[in-house]
């Protein structure tokens, strides 16, 4: 068991549940089964939904307004769901988030997002996560 592996179990009493949300073309799929494949060996198991997750990662595409649109819609459902159970992990990344000006509305306007990642830091999103439950305890 690495770090996180411990950190996430102490978090939520069990093997956390991971649901991955992708928006976007091939490339953001490829992505999104980057992070699950490195989640899974931070011990995370795979969840059916939103409601049923402990981790919730948002890959997103910035090509399209709509994708976008919907993006900022689903994030924002969350919220009330992140209030209930607040141990929750909310991470959006991906191409979208690579716009200084979404990820400050994401950071400024979402302050139930944990994480904000851009494409180039998937590779460091366990370090992501054990910042973030680090801090938590807190």
């Amino acid at each position: 068991m690495t770090g996180l592996n411990i950190l996430l179990h102490e978090r939520f009493g069990r093997e956390p549940r991971l649901f991955i949300r992708t928006y976007g073309c091939q490339q953001n799929v490829a992505d999104s089964e980057r992070i699950r494949g490195i989640l899974h060996q931070c011990g995370c198991t795979d969840a059916a939904d939103e409601n049923s997750a402990d981790i919730i990662v948002f890959n997103t595409c910035a090509v399209r307004e709509h994708a976008e649109d919907r993006v900022f819609g689903n994030v924002g459902n969350l919220k009330g769901l992140k209030k209930q159970r607040p141990e929750m992990i909310v991470a959006v990344g991906g191409c979208m988030v690579q716009q200084k000006h979404i990820a400050e509305t994401f950071r400024n306007s979402y302050p139930y997002v944990d994480i904000v990642f851009n494409t180039n830091r998937i590779a460091a999103l366990p370090e992501l996560m054990t910042d973030l439950i680090l801090r938590d305890r807190r």
